[in-house]
Parts: structure tokens; C-alpha cells; sequence
């Protein structure tokens, strides 16, 4: 017999006084106050929602980039672009071009990041005037979310052909340090200003396909032909609609941040951009997006490129910046050139607030432990020999800051079991995600596995974080536009449009039904109602609340109630957490044949 492992029962990180703090800023969220994180700092921004609608409608307001449109003229743009996507996909392989068609797209929404680093004013003197946001274009779940993902797939792979782009702090830091300088060496960074919504897209478009035919035969297409591809990018790049509080606007100009495609469109089109100014000598002439790193001979040829760059579009603009007492910050380090050796150092910017996992918080040990390791990585690495000391005190300060033992390293008791057979190859291994509850559930979950001869990586999927519980980027465009509708009565207000739900139905007399969608949730609650509505008619006879109605009912009409146990967009997972809620609530109105099925299906999910 199995001897039992006694499971210490996790103790809530919150005080009782915290928990209901929370409970009351999640009912204030509803009633008054907007929680969001700023744009630089990470740290949450607590507004009223009046101001936060007015510092959006602020910036909307600006004709030149945005304008409002009726909703005739967004359907027009959505079937247009949907006609596109469908005469890609018609000529594909339907197993695919079904998992890349979403026939329930939501609508792009607009909202916005504070960026706290350049309030001149806070509390009740803030004025919506002169808040600085960071506009964002949430396309998740968008009409172009699923044929912008085919399209960044392929022409991603066109970066590599970008002479000055950067992947990272390390790439330049490698080149520099392989790299002579004299003692006549000048060096700055600069900085285009809100590149995404300053790019030309038709540009843009024109520099995307120029690499695709230079570079064709050097990239993978994944049985994408050129015409589909320059096709699907095209209709994305033209359907610009979007939301916010009730309202259609279009976007007139430039790129979404939040699209897919605009990291990898900016990269590519400024190539076009800073391609005049190759002709000056440099001796490092790199760029991170939007960021770069200029290292000359003389201050002539850094002042020549700079206006140069200024000069070739109407709406790209840069700003510069110079060494302060010899240190110039780029990205996540400083650099420093002096008597013709560099120096380098891990840097923070002075709006990052250094937010990291923290130490008492509710995560997995070893994502703790990674964290550790993962600053002090970065930090050493970023620096020369010289500096080593001084990234190092600053990694130690940030840690500890987070709560984190000045050693860096985590108590005993805190160390996370290792797992049977740790130095075997799992490579080959299924993966069996889990919800993280504790460390010792964790571990009981791998040692079962071990006992019963199961080969498995058990990985631990995230839980909900604060940020998770109070930001809510839809909260203004959650609204029901359907008549009689019979879901946000149930549920509340745009219930009925949220999709990835697993949930509960229960008749009046007691008995439940569990099941999942990923269409709105109203789609196939209303199929269920009916049924449950005319149990005798032909259409429903051999429905679930049919047969219940016969059984238990003499066939009468039944009353319905919803409730949604869990959201999950992924199949495969939301699939397993019905089998959990099914497990868990043992619903008498699901079948045996449901619960075979759901089985039976789970190896050809993905």
C-alpha cells in the first residue's frame, strides 16, 4: 500500500487585512476607480475612471492619427479583410486553415499605459491635459490576431538581413569589445520618437517585400506562397479599427503598438530610413528598434547622421543623447570610453522601479531561485572586468529590495525538492502542466508519477497575480449589444461575448451540466436554452435537456441558470480544466460518452 504524504496546506501570503483590502479595490474597480501599470516603471497606477476616459479621449482627439468611424464602415473594413483571409486560407490544408480562422473575432481595443516618469502633477491637482500615456492597440484576440501571427513568422526571419539591427545587450557589447578606438572617439545614442505611429505603411509594406525577393531562397515559408503572404500582410495593414468606451475609431496613420507586426515592421522599415546615412564612417552603427548606438571618429560625422536620419521621412523624428561624466546609457547598461579602453555596467533607468518576483510571494521556488539567478546573470554579464563590483552591489541591492536574503540565497526550508532521476534526459518527455498550489503539491504530483512508472516533465503553469485581478484593459468595452439577451443577466454586463469559457449550467431541480466553448459564450448557451425550452421538439430530441426533460420533467419546459467556473483561450488546456470541474463536481447531466470522448480527443487537440 501507497504510503500517504502529508501536504502541508499553503498559508495565504496576505494578511486578513490585505484580503479584504483587495476584495474592496476589486469592488471599487467596478465602482469608480481604474487600475492600471505605468508605462516604464511597472508599478500600478490608480486613477479615477473619468480621468482615465478623459486622458484617453485627450489623445484620441488627434485628427491627424485617428479618426471616428461609423460602424457600417468598420464591418465594411472586417468583411473586406475577413474575404481576404478566407481566399488565402480556402487553398490550404483545412486542418490548419481551421485552427488560424476565427469566425468570432473581438474587436481591437484601445487603452493606455501612464507613464509616471513625466507626471509634473499627481493626486487630485492632475490634470488630464498633461498626463503623458503610452497608447496601445490590444489586437489579442483581434481579426488580424491569427493571419498576422502566419505573416511575423515568416518575414521575422528577414531581421537577420538588417545590417544594424540589434538582438540584444550582448550582441553589442561582443562587437564593441572586439572593436580598436582611439582616442579621438565620439559616441552617442539616439532615440526615434514614437516610431510606431510615425511609420508609413505603405513603406513599410514596400520594404517587407523587397527583402522577401533578395533574401527569398535563405528563408523558411512553411508552404506559404509569396502571393498569400504579401496578401495577408497587406489586409492587415490595412484594417485599422478599433474601440474605446462605446466608440469606433480608425487609426489614419503608422503602426498599433500591440499589433503583431509592428516590432518586426519598424526594424525593417527603418532599414530603409538609415540606409542614407551608411555613407558616413562609423565604427559602431547599431540600433535596438527604435534605440541606437552611434561610436564615430569625430562629432562632425555624429551631427551629419543625426540630421541626416532627421531628414528622410515626414514624420520621423529622433532625439540624441551625450555621455554624462562619460557614461552613456543604452538599453541595460551603461558604456563608457575612456583613454581607448570601454568600460560597461548593468544600468537602471532611474523610472524602473525594479519590480521582481518577490520573495514572500505565492510562486514556485525555483521560479524564485531562477530569479536570483537570472539578475545577478545579467548584471555580471553586462559588465567589464572593471565594473564587475558595481553591477554586482547593484544586482544585490535590487534583490533585497524584493525580499530577497543578501546572500542570494533561498533558506533550506525553501528549497524546492529535487526531482527523481534529476540528471536524466527529459527531453523526449510529455509535459504535464499543472496549476501551482505549493511546493510540496508539486513535488507529490512528480513522485506519483515516479510510482506508477509515468515519464513526465510537470511544469507549473502561473496563477493569478494582482495585476491579473485588477487590470482590465476591455473594462470600458465590455457591453452587451444583443436583444433579450439571455447571458448578462446571469453573468453581468458583456458576459456574453467572452469566449474560452468552461461552465455550469444547473436546471431548477438541482442537477448540473459542465461543458466548454471557445465560441461567445452566448452562442452556446442559447443552443442549450432552447433545448431546455422545447425539450419535445424534433430539432432537440436527442439533446442532453431533452432527454432530462423526459426523464425527470414529463417533458415540460426547464429553467436554466449559468455560471462560468474558469476562462481558457488555449484548447487544449480549457479541455482539461472541464475534466477537472467534472471531476471535482461530479455533474449528473454529463454523459458517459461525453466524458469518453473528451478523453479520446485530447491526443489530436494540438
Amino acid at each position: 500500500m501507497q504510503k500517504k504524504e502529508k501536504i502541508h496546506r499553503p498559508t495565504n501570503n496576505l494578511t486578513k487585512t490585505a484580503r479584504v483590502s483587495l476584495k474592496s479595490l476589486t469592488i471599487k474597480s467596478k465602482n469608480g476607480l481604474h487600475f492600471s501599470v505605468s508605462d516604464k516603471g511597472g508599478e500600478f497606477v490608480v486613477t479615477t475612471t473619468d480621468i482615465y476616459k478623459k486622458v484617453a479621449k485627450i489623445h484620441l482627439e488627434d485628427k491627424s492619427v485617428y479618426a471616428v468611424i461609423a460602424k457600417a464602415d468598420y464591418l465594411k473594413s472586417l468583411r473586406s479583410l475577413k474575404r481576404d483571409i478566407d481566399y488565402v486560407f480556402e487553398s490550404w490544408d483545412q486542418k490548419i486553415a481551421k485552427r488560424l480562422v476565427d469566425n468570432h473575432p473581438s474587436i481591437n481595443t484601445f487603452y493606455s499605459l501612464f507613464k509616471t516618469h513625466k507626471f509634473s502633477e499627481r493626486g487630485v491637482s492632475a490634470s488630464p491635459d498633461v498626463i503623458k500615456i503610452r497608447p496601445i492597440i490590444s489586437g489579442s484576440g483581434g481579426p488580424t490576431d491569427r493571419p498576422s501571427w502566419v505573416v511575423v513568422t515568416i518575414i521575422g526571419q528577414l531581421l537577420k538581413h538588417v545590417g544594424c539591427h540589434l538582438q540584444n545587450t550582448a550582441e553589442l557589447l561582443g562587437e564593441i569589445n572586439n572593436t580598436h578606438f582611439n582616442n579621438s572617439t565620439v559616441y552617442e545614442s539616439f532615440d526615434v520618437e514614437a516610431l510606431y505611429t510615425n511609420i508609413d505603411n505603405k513603406a513599410a509594406y514596400e520594404a517587407v517585400v523587397a527583402k522577401l525577393k533578395k533574401h527569398a531562397t535563405e528563408i523558411q515559408w512553411y508552404g506559404v506562397s509569396y502571393s498569400h503572404l504579401t496578401m495577408l500582410l497587406k489586409s492587415c495593414l490595412d484594417f485599422n479599427g478599433f474601440q474605446f468606451d462605446g466608440t469606433l475609431y480608425e487609426q489614419k496613420r503608422g503602426l498599433a503598438m500591440g499589433s503583431r507586426l509592428a516590432p518586426v515592421l519598424a526594424v525593417l522599415y527603418m532599414d530603409i530610413i538609415e540606409t542614407p546615412s551608411k555613407a558616413y564612417p562609423t565604427t559602431i552603427f547599431r540600433r535596438y528598434i527604435d534605440d541606437y548606438v552611434v561610436i564615430a571618429e569625430s562629432q562632425d560625422t555624429l551631427d551629419n547622421i543625426f540630421t541626416c536620419l532627421n531628414n528622410q521621412a515626414t514624420h520621423i523624428r529622433l532625439t540624441r543623447e551625450k555621455p554624462k561624466e562619460g557614461w552613456l546609457p543604452f538599453l541595460n547598461c551603461e558604456l563608457r570610453i575612456k583613454n581607448m579602453v570601454v568600460s560597461s555596467r548593468w544600468y537602471r533607468k532611474p523610472s524602473n522601479k525594479n519590480l521582481l518576483v518577490r520573495m514572500d510571494s505565492s510562486h514556485p521556488t525555483q521560479q524564485k531561485v531562477n530569479t536570483i539567478r537570472t539578475t545577478q546573470k545579467t548584471a555580471t554579464g553586462n559588465s567589464t572586468t572593471d565594473q564587475l563590483k558595481y553591477s554586482k552591489d547593484l544586482a544585490k541591492k535590487v534583490l533585497i529590495t524584493n525580499g530577497y536574503p543578501p546572500n542570494g540565497v533561498l533558506p533550506k526550508n525553501n528549497k524546492q525538492c529535487r526531482q527523481h532521476d534529476s540528471n536524466k534526459d527529459r527531453s523526449n518527455h510529455p509535459i504535464l502542466p499543472i496549476p501551482f498550489v505549493s511546493d510540496s503539491v508539486t513535488n507529490l504530483v512528480r513522485s506519483s508519477l515516479y510510482q506508477v512508472g509515468l515519464e513526465a516533465t510537470v511544469v507549473e503553469l502561473k496563477c493569478k497575480s494582482l495585476r491579473d485581478l485588477l487590470v482590465k484593459n476591455r473594462l470600458f468595452d465590455v457591453r452587451c449589444a444583443r436583444r433579450h439577451c439571455r447571458v448578462c443577466p446571469e453573468i453581468g454586463e458583456g458576459g456574453c461575448e467572452k469566449k474560452g469559457v468552461v461552465y455550469q449550467i444547473d436546471c431548477d431541480c438541482g442537477e448540473i451540466y459542465v461543458g466548454e466553448t471557445g465560441r461567445p459564450l452566448a452562442d452556446r448557451f442559447n443552443e442549450h436554452a432552447r433545448a431546455a425550452e422545447k425539450p419535445d421538439s424534433k430539432s432537440y430530441l436527442a439533446t442532453t435537456w431533452a432527454k432530462h426533460s423526459r426523464e425527470k420533467h414529463g417533458g415540460r419546459s426547464l429553467n436554466i441558470s449559468l455560471k462560468v467556473l474558469d476562462m481558457e483561450r488555449n484548447t487544449v488546456r480549457r479541455k482539461i480544466l472541464e475534466g477537472i470541474h467534472i471531476k471535482a463536481l461530479n455533474p449528473t447531466l454529463n454523459t458517459k460518452e461525453e466524458l469518453t470522448d473528451l478523453v479520446a480527443n485530447m491526443d489530436i487537440l494540438e
